[in-house]
């Protein structure tokens, strides 16, 4: 929908904030107040996201054993309410969750990313059962929010999840690994040598290292992942 037309629409219809239900008095369902209550994530890894002192840049995880993606950006902890919002926002098919995320996480990236933005948008693909299941890929709904913002391209359709896995939020950081190992398939070309990778959660980081690696294997040359939010607790942190 282009911008002005959508402007137009919340001033004749003021937007509703997702969290405290009052009228958003802006073009975003998510009041000020909120928004500014929402857990930031801030001095972080530029590689993996997890939290750093102020002055470091890079764990040490990361600057002896990097992983395949050359920077993450993850915009909140996952941790209440944004754990909450995705909760809703993924099994109970609360979309408009998604498409304000997707604005948040979107307006972060256009900060970060002044020229050098990736050339292509690739959202975490579900197996087709679980797509079935669920009747939307939340990856995909975020990156068609900062597709439209940021003027990226998405493809969707290059990259496919072969293998159905069990969920990975009931594993521990090696089950995740094993789980997710070889679950990913590119079909065809792709044509962006770099391509960012678009997801709700980084958790362990195990679906995104996975999915990294494979379109590294087919022809991409850099890989960025790009998620609402991260979680920081230390069993995650040093799980890959």
């Amino acid at each position: 929908m282009d911008r002005w037309l959508q402007q137009l629409l919340y001033t004749l219809f003021p937007g509703t904030c997702v969290l405290c239900d009052a009228a958003s008095h802006r073009n975003l369902d998510l009041c000020e107040g909120c928004e500014g209550d929402l857990p930031r994530l801030t001095d972080v890894c530029l590689r993996c996201s997890i939290p750093l002192l102020p002055a470091q840049t890079l764990c040490g995880r990361c600057f002896g054993d990097p992983p395949p993606f050359e920077r993450s950006v993850a915009l909140y902890r996952y941790v209440p309410p944004i754990d909450q919002l995705i909760i809703d926002f993924k099994y109970n098919r609360k979309l408009l969750i998604g498409k304000v995320l997707g604005y948040l996480l979107a307006r972060k990236l256009d900060d970060l990313y002044v020229d050098s933005a990736p050339d292509l948008l690739i959202p975490v693909p579900l197996h087709p059962k679980r797509l079935r299941d669920r009747g939307f890929n939340q990856a995909l709904e975020i990156a068609d929010v900062i597709s439209d913002c940021c003027r990226i391209p998405i493809d969707n359709r290059c990259c496919r999840r072969v293998k159905h896995t069990d969920a990975q939020r009931n594993l521990s950081a090696k089950q995740r690994q094993r789980n997710i190992s070889n679950a990913f398939r590119v079909d065809r070309e792709i044509a962006a040598r770099k391509v960012a990778i678009v997801d709700d959660v980084v958790t362990t980081g195990a679906t995104v290292t996975e999915l990294s690696k494979t379109l590294l294997r087919n022809g991409v040359e850099e890989v960025h992942v790009w998620a609402v939010a991260r979680t920081t607790a230390p069993t995650a942190i040093h799980a890959g």
